[in-house]
């Protein structure tokens, strides 16, 4: 078996990636599966697009920015959500469904339970692995202002805070 690592284009970030993807071929070269980098896909940000949407990848890195850094994130690039987004390969009926109910949970207590299961899923059908989970850290001030909206894994910058935020008078 050879299995085959992409990881993205990034002038800014390829010295990262490029480390990152050295460690994952040596762990995996550690429990006895090949890997092989590749280097095709990474010539530029389209090129790693066509490849990724085309669902032919074996193992991709990523990372995620403040838009899409919301607990569902790792979910999102596993679906595949059939309305234009080819990141994600598992079609599995529940799995999908679950996912679009999580995203449209009407209260945090719904939310929580569903990426519970979306959780126990993925875990049954090992559809995915994250390799690496990070924190962010934002500060801000609560002392100074009110009306900060706290969303499970984005924390308090978010838009909804941005119409909800004012002085303490």
């Amino acid at each position: 078996m050879d299995v085959l690592l992409t990881a993205p284009y990034s002038a800014t970030q390829k010295a990262l990636f490029d480390r990152l993807s050295e460690i994952i071929v040596s762990n995996l070269a550690d429990v006895g599966v090949k890997c092989t980098i590749d280097d095709q896909h990474q010539s530029d940000t389209d090129t790693y697009r066509s490849f990724i949407y085309s669902g032919e990848y074996e193992i991709t890195l990523g990372s995620t920015s403040s838009g899409v850094a919301a607990y569902e994130t790792v979910f999102y690039y596993y679906v595949d959500k059939g309305y234009g987004n080819a990141w994600g390969t598992y079609s599995e009926p529940e799995f999908v469904q679950t996912y679009l109910d999580m995203m449209n949970s009407p209260d945090y207590e719904t939310y929580n339970e569903r990426v519970k299961a979306l959780q126990e899923m993925a875990a049954e059908n090992v559809i995915g692995m994250p390799l690496a989970w990070d924190k962010c850290y934002f500060p801000y001030r609560t002392d100074r202002f009110e009306g900060w909206v706290n969303y499970p894994g984005w924390g308090a910058i978010n838009n909804s805070t941005w119409y909800t935020l004012r002085p303490i008078d």
